[in-house]
């Protein structure tokens, strides 16, 4: 669902940072200045096997997120990173924790070359190809957030809980993702 109050016309773009802020003031912001639009409650980050490889080779730095009619943001700036792989999506691992230090909301088309390398992709063009598959209905007047995220832990840490498609090993059902939350 395409946002175009006005709002987006005159300032695109807003970015929140975490060290600031805490993630309860940022909700308020964002509901103040879009109090028809829901706010879809983020409680995990899960990332495609391949992405997870960028993200622990230092290569991906953010992650970019869309919810049809909503404006997608945390419950808390420290959420469970988990995996799957595109041949079985059912299949998650939970790898550790990242923190979210910064987050910002833009429209689809307001994507920049500069937030494409930062999410690991080679050009804008192959970010928005890829969004594109990962959420079919996002239309370039839709309202994404990128989320700028680190470890909470050491990548060495992460990484040997990280299994590449090629070994994958489930840890965890979607329905036990509750236990990680707490």
């Amino acid at each position: 669902m395409a946002i175009d109050d006005g709002t987006l016309k005159t300032k695109p773009v807003f970015e929140f940072d975490l060290t600031d802020l805490t993630v309860d003031a940022v909700r308020e912001s964002v509901k103040s200045r879009y109090p028809e639009i829901r706010i879809d409650s983020r409680d995990y980050f899960k990332l495609y096997s391949e992405y997870t490889e960028r993200f622990l080779r230092g290569e991906k730095h953010t992650t970019i997120r869309f919810e049809d009619g909503e404006i997608d943001l945390p419950i808390k700036n420290e959420l469970p990173l988990l995996v799957n792989t595109q041949d079985n999506p059912e299949e998650i691992n939970y790898i550790g924790d990242v923190t979210v230090n910064t987050i910002t909301i833009k429209r689809f088309d307001d994507l920049t070359e500069e937030d494409a390398l930062l999410d690991g992709f080679e050009s804008r063009q192959d970010a928005i190809t890829a969004l594109k598959r990962i959420y079919p209905t996002v239309t370039s007047e839709d309202l994404v957030t990128i989320y700028s995220i680190e470890p909470s832990e050491s990548i060495s840490e992460l990484q040997q809980r990280f299994r590449p498609s090629t070994e994958w090993i489930p840890h965890l059902e979607c329905r036990r993702l509750s236990s990680y939350l707490s």
